[in-house]
């Protein structure tokens, strides 16, 4: 269970370290890196009230790095990684019911780590980039099969968002600027 303190309807404190975080679905939706990591669903209106998943203890499961919400498909996804460390190499993405808050494992690659990474998606791809590889890595919505990557040429790369206006998505890095990617 999360320890939340709450005063005069304003988070004070959260008991771990939020890392990802968005409004969607109508709460606000926090990914803690803890070990496992922890997802925590508020209701803005009546932040007291509050539902915490904490995810298996099975080394796939480490800190939630980033959170995103795909409408098309209604769902939560949380990407976990660890960072700062060669002995964990797999990248797993959780699909998670806003409703229920029943969840599977949607992509499991043990190819990569996503250490410090992000989680972006367009209408029909997922895209991850990796802290420790410096690529983004996509994955086909429909199937979560894996659709191909692109050494991104920076270093450490560590946020990533797609804007629907430009079809360009964006990404930050340790010190470097990101070009515009067109994927």
């Amino acid at each position: 269970m999360a320890t939340l303190v709450i005063t005069n309807d304003w988070l004070q404190t959260a008991g771990h370290m939020p890392h990802g975080l968005i409004y969607a679905a109508g709460y606000l939706w926090m990914g803690c890196e803890t070990e496992p990591g922890t997802l925590v669903r508020m209701d803005p209106a009546n932040p007291s009230a509050f539902s915490t998943i904490t995810f298996s203890a099975d080394n796939k499961h480490f800190w939630i790095l980033d959170v995103i919400y795909i409408p098309s498909k209604g769902k939560i996804y949380a990407l976990f990684g660890k960072f700062g460390t060669d002995a964990f190499h797999e990248t797993t993405v959780a699909e998670i019911d806003p409703v229920t808050l029943a969840w599977t494992d949607v992509i499991e690659d043990t190819a990569y780590n996503a250490e410090q990474g992000s989680i972006t998606a367009d209408a029909t791809h997922l895209y991850l980039v990796s802290h420790s590889t410096g690529f983004i890595y996509r994955y086909n919505l429909s199937d979560w099969s894996a659709a191909g990557s692109l050494n991104l040429d920076l270093g450490a790369p560590h946020c990533c968002r797609y804007d629907a206006v430009t079809n360009k998505i964006y990404v930050t890095s340790a010190g470097v600027s990101s070009p515009d990617l067109n994927l």
